[in-house]
């Protein structure tokens, strides 16, 4: 489910996979073939209001992104394939 949040910015959020798991400090790479079928780009992943879903957030920074925005212009459901999540370098047990 892909929501704007203003004009710079939008959320993802998606069902988890099965073995996504439930890392804190995790990241994903995320594709949208209707967007670009060769771009993999880097967010972090956290939990969803919703049982077994996680979120994404997107700020506007490049032309991605920027293009991101121009599509998703209401709440809408869309494609995407995730690869992830991977535990960040910068996790630590006591976190």
């Amino acid at each position: 489910h892909f929501q704007r949040l203003g004009d710079t910015s939008c959320i993802i959020s998606f069902e988890n996979p099965p073995g996504f798991g439930k890392q804190n400090s995790a990241y994903l790479y995320l594709m949208l073939p209707w967007l670009s079928k060769y771009q993999f780009h880097a967010f972090t992943v956290f939990p969803c209001c919703k049982p077994n879903h996680s979120s994404i957030c997107i700020s506007k920074c490049g032309n991605w992104t920027e293009s991101l925005m121009k599509q998703i212009v209401t709440p809408t459901h869309k494609p995407a394939f995730v690869v992830g999540p991977f535990l960040s370098p910068f996790s630590s047990p006591a976190m």
